[in-house]
């Protein structure tokens, strides 16, 4: 998939403020409408205008060390709001954001001894990203009341990574067509998380060697469920009885499926010669990779 690794600017028609951003787009940066996240900077976005100064880089690098240098050079004009940005401390590959007990942010190592060890935290943690009725995005704490009453709504939610045919991997509505039919599947699809003898955690196909020869293991092997995890798993197993027969949704449908639309999909028993005649066959066709 062709990707386009781009510098940007904005600059606010009212104000005179600006701010520089990098962008890897899979649109042209012509047609793309993102406006840049801007932590510290909330401008009325309407009120933007977006210049493109370059997208000839071959890597999302090139585009970000670009964007630094352009900080750099007017990194002391009042009106420039990448002003909370260190132009020494700007490429963040390898780096994470964090704060100490006091609420200080700063950037350091993903290997630094205090944030491995715990004592600086993400500035993300306990945050989440959610979308308003409007459709406007924001970050709020998880324990924001809009949040929790479900009047924002997790942007993640109704959503999941898949890979097509071709490998290539990216989130998609769980409505998406080519996900229904099995066109795109979901990107853990013949994986499984395990952990080593050390007990590091990873991610690895069904078929790797280590997993088949008991070197890797699921991280719940061996463990036992509790007993109140027990009395959870029983009551679980009474609702799923409930939903069988007639209240079960599927109850009285079928699957079929079209092989020049390459689609599947549910219908009612008694409408099944409906569909029959119309090139449908009978059944459910999942597309794996």
């Amino acid at each position: 998939m062709l990707k386009y690794n781009y510098v940007y600017r904005l600059d606010h028609i009212k104000t005179g403020e600006f701010y520089f951003g990098s962008r890897t787009s899979k649109y042209h940066p012509t047609i793309d409408e993102y406006k840049g996240s801007m932590r510290t900077w909330k401008p009325d976005k309407t009120k933007l205008i977006k210049t493109i100064l370059r997208y000839d880089f071959k890597t999302r690098k090139e585009a970000v060390l670009y964007e630094a240098e352009l900080i750099s050079k007017q990194i002391d004009d009042p009106l420039n709001r990448n002003y909370h940005i260190p132009p020494n401390t700007f490429h963040t590959e390898g780096r994470v954001s964090v704060k100490d007990k006091d609420g200080n942010t700063m950037s350091v190592s993903v290997n630094d001894p205090r944030y491995l060890s715990g004592e600086l935290v993400s500035v993300m943690t306990g945050k989440v990203c959610v979308r308003d009725k409007q459709g406007n995005t924001m970050r709020v704490s998880v324990t924001d009341p809009k949040y929790l009453s479900g009047e924002l709504v997790c942007v993640m939610k109704g959503t999941v990574v898949v890979k097509d045919e071709n490998g290539n991997t990216f989130r998609v509505s769980i409505n998406d067509p080519r996900y229904s039919n099995g066109e795109l599947v979901p990107l853990a699809t013949g994986t499984i998380t395990v952990k080593d003898k050390d007990g590091n955690t990873m991610r690895i196909s069904v078929y790797d060697p280590r997993f088949l020869s008991g070197e890797l293991v699921a991280p719940f092997r061996y463990k036992h469920h509790s007993k109140e995890t027990k009395n959870k798993m029983s009551k679980t197993k009474q609702r799923n009885k409930s939903a069988q027969g007639e209240n079960n949704s599927q109850y009285g449908k079928c699957w079929i499926y079209n092989e020049e639309l390459k689609q599947s999909k549910s219908v009612k028993k008694e409408e099944i010669q409906f569909w029959l005649d119309k090139d449908w066959i009978e059944g459910r066709k999942m597309k794996f990779y």
